[in-house]
């Protein structure tokens, strides 16, 4: 008589953790999921990104996000950082700034850098706060809660024309303990995005726990979103700009009284670039900043659209349409030979997106606006 083959509460469990990890390292090493750099739910952000991470989003250039929760270097703790010598800059920024599709060496913060350690302090240190998606509500609060007790000489703040908009959050469920680990695993990506198609295992429905009165704010800020989205500069949305131009006056004062100087930086858009915005970001801000000693603008406009046009002159000579160069999607055929050119300030592939070349340019600019300020 063949004898049952009994296995108990502990092997079980071995089993079930040789298969879990054997399954994690298969989805990893063979499948390719888990390379994603993590977000998760904050409370008072809306969303950050897990800390001391290292992984790629979209595209095959590496992210690695400090111990503060940012794509940059380590940085002196702020205790230490009130003595510590030299020149030290913050930017606040969304996606852009951020420099997605971008490897760090070629971003905005590290071109800056270098230039003002050529040029002003050999330990000049420029510290990128900017996040994914950020509008200024969000910015305004990295600087409250992060930024501030580094203690920097200039924050630099970038925003574009879709920044006035309401701040949203997304809801994950409730934490518990290596939620973070969990969400960061290769079987979580690949369940979430490859099984799930992105609704996120963890995520819950909060709108059963809320009022109706909750409700009903929540669905307006959406709808508020999505139409800022289309036309920003529309008079329904004056009280979101009049929201956003009270925060900044709160950070103007905040920073003049730790002597930080505040650089309000218009960021253009390749719409902009070609001219087909109703209104330029800068023509808002640049006389709100006029009539306040305690913001200065930059409008890198003008300059952007001097670097451009040699590039925009070789598609009108050859009947090349903007849209058919600057595409998410879909063959270039004639254009393939200007699509792989390093000659544009905004990424091909996304135009959404600085290249390389226009990290690197509007630091130029941001490092001459600098220097003409003065006593640095």
């Amino acid at each position: 008589m063949k004898s049952k083959i009994r296995i108990g509460p502990r092997t079980g469990i071995l089993l079930c953790l040789v298969v879990l990890v054997g399954v994690e390292v298969g989805l990893g090493t063979l499948g390719g999921w888990g390379r994603r750099t993590v977000t998760v739910s904050d409370d008072r952000l809306g969303w950050r990104k897990l800390a001391s991470q290292t992984g790629h989003w979209d595209t095959e250039v590496e992210e690695v996000i400090n111990a503060h929760g940012y794509r940059d270097r380590e940085w002196t703790s702020p205790s230490e950082a009130e003595d510590r010598p030299g020149l030290r800059v913050a930017v606040l920024g969304d996606s852009v700034a951020y420099g997605h599709h971008v490897p760090i060496e070629e971003t905005l913060g590290r071109q800056l850098e270098v230039l003002l350690r050529e040029e002003v302090s050999d330990d000049a240190l420029v510290m990128n706060f900017s996040m994914p998606g950020y509008v200024f509500e969000q910015m305004a609060r990295v600087w409250e809660d992060d930024v501030r007790p580094f203690r920097p000489d200039v924050l630099i703040v970038t925003i574009n024309a879709f920044s006035a908009r309401p701040m949203q959050h997304f809801k994950e469920g409730p934490a518990f303990p290596l939620r973070d680990f969990v969400l960061g695993t290769a079987t979580y990506d690949f369940l979430r995005r490859g099984a799930l198609k992105d609704r996120g295992l963890l995520r819950i429905e909060e709108d059963a726990h809320e009022d109706e009165m909750e409700r009903n704010a929540k669905a307006r800020a959406e709808q508020s979103d999505r139409r800022m989205r289309i036309s920003p500069f529309d008079r329904e949305h004056e009280g979101h700009w009049r929201e956003m131009g009270r925060r900044l006056e709160e950070l103007a004062r905040n920073c003049s009284e730790r002597n930080c100087r505040l650089l309000l930086v218009s960021m253009p858009r390749l719409e902009d670039v070609l001219g087909q915005m109703e209104t330029w970001t800068g023509e808002v801000w640049g006389p709100w900043c006029k009539e306040r000693e305690l913001v200065h603008h930059v409008d890198p406009l003008e300059r952007f659209r001097e670097e451009m046009a040699p590039l925009l002159d070789a598609l009108e000579a050859r009947k090349i349409t903007a849209k058919s160069v600057w595409a998410r999607l879909g063959p270039r055929r004639s254009t393939d030979d200007i699509a792989t050119a390093p000659v544009s300030l905004y990424s091909f592939a996304d135009p959404e997106h600085f290249s390389p070349r226009g990290h690197a340019f509007l630091a130029e600019v941001l490092a001459d606006h600098l220097l003409a300020l003065g006593k640095l």
